[in-house]
């Protein structure tokens, strides 16, 4: 008896679980998603800019605003987290006002993107500041596609462009895809940072005057350009109180002596790329200029030619005595370009202090030695000079007067 009704309460089981999916199966609801509309996006007049603005973001627009002019900021903009921002062709953001700011600071969550209508490189300008504003920014940015028009008649292209007192921060932004470098500035009254930041598939990471060789920054990345090189344009300034920085990518002198007036430091595992007829001169300037090249053991300092020749750069010329003036741990490599004016790769005036050890010289254009200085009548030794610990490859003589 137990028998059976176990069989029995098992079918009656079955039944029931198979009218239940069938039940189940019968009522359950098909249901269609409603899609948000695709809204179209604004064109900015190209006076938008003239008074107070604030650029919010329009979650069902693809592309928020549509620029189609080098359009003036005179006044205060502000771009909100989340904007998209479309340039026509050869349009782009001038920061010219002089009572302007440009504030564009998104989030990790929801960037700023200004890009080009068509995703070409060059297709639009790039964003250009001659304002000194110190709260001018870019935080949380993408920026590409830039850098195919100028804005004025010198001609100066990039996806970012600082022009005589020009001001700008830009933090955890991406620099990319431009038809020429991710950053200029060339003029030498620029107020400007970059940080946590992309410079990628431009022609160059940045194009700056040798006086902003404390602007690149390790937090950056430099890589991925047609030339990985910050480029160092030589013009008329100086460089004051600096630190060149180690960075990612290394540093090219693209031509001309570069004047230091104040301290330069150089850290630990930089390298300066020195192209044909580039050098450097630290200025005596009432004692104040000097030069601190410290690399270890582990992390030299690297100086060498662009063209990987003797004699492919001048020299490092110092004239004064300040006591910070000290080379260690450093390779100089294809100096003593035109040796009869240079006559040392490290070269030196009447009592000019330096203290240089553990440096290697490699490939020096003969007959130049590796450190070249200058005697008072009387004088048999330079007195500030202190030498230790050279090693010479291809080069003909450790020092020498000239």
């Amino acid at each position: 008896m137990k028998k059976v009704l176990l069989k029995g309460q098992l079918i009656l089981l079955m039944a029931l679980s198979i009218y239940s999916c069938k039940k189940d199966e019968e009522v359950k609801p098909i249901v269609q998603p409603v899609l948000p509309a695709i809204e179209a996006p604004e064109v900015l007049d190209c006076n938008a800019f003239s008074s107070n603005i604030t650029l919010i973001d329009y979650p069902n627009r693809p592309i928020d605003y549509i620029i189609n002019c080098k359009i003036r900021v005179n006044a205060s903009v502000v771009i909100n987290p989340g904007v998209v921002i479309a340039f026509d062709q050869n349009a782009g953001i001038n920061i010219s006002g002089n009572s302007a700011s440009f504030v564009a600071e998104g989030t990790a969550d929801k960037p700023i993107t200004f890009t080009g209508k068509e995703q070409v490189k060059g297709y639009w300008a790039g964003i250009i500041s001659f304002n000194n504003n110190p709260i001018n920014s870019l935080k949380y940015c993408t920026v590409e596609y830039a850098g195919g028009d100028s804005f004025n008649s010198n001609g100066d292209k990039g996806n970012i462009i600082l022009y005589a007192s020009g001001a700008l921060k830009i933090d955890n932004c991406i620099i990319r895809k431009g038809a020429d470098v991710g950053l200029r500035a060339n003029y030498g009254n620029s107020e400007f940072s970059s940080s946590n930041s992309v410079y990628t598939e431009n022609l160059a990471p940045m194009n700056i005057e040798d006086k902003y060789i404390g602007v690149p920054n390790s937090s950056d990345d430099y890589t991925g350009n047609a030339t990985d090189r910050i480029l160092l344009r030589h013009y008329t300034s100086r460089i004051g109180t600096e630190t060149a920085k180690k960075i990612n990518v290394p540093y090219r002198f693209t031509g001309g002596i570069t004047a230091i007036n104040e301290v330069l430091t150089v850290e630990a595992g930089v390298e300066f790329e020195m192209a044909t007829g580039a050098g450097i001169k630290v200025e005596e300037n009432q004692g104040k200029g000097g030069i601190k090249m410290v690399g270890s053991v582990n992390d030299s300092i690297r100086v060498y030619g662009m063209l990987d020749v003797s004699g492919g750069w001048k020299n490092i010329y110092i004239d004064g005595e300040n006591p910070i003036n000290e080379m260690a741990f450093v390779s100089f490599k294809n100096g003593g370009q035109d040796p009869t004016s240079s006559y040392g790769v490290v070269k030196l005036w009447y009592d000019a202090l330096l203290n240089i050890h553990d440096v290697t010289f490699i490939d020096t254009k003969s007959p130049a030695c590796a450190i070249a200085y200058r005697l008072l009548g009387g004088q048999v030794v330079s007195p500030n000079l202190t030498i230790g610990s050279i090693n010479l490859v291809n080069t003909d003589c450790e020092s020498k007067e000239y």
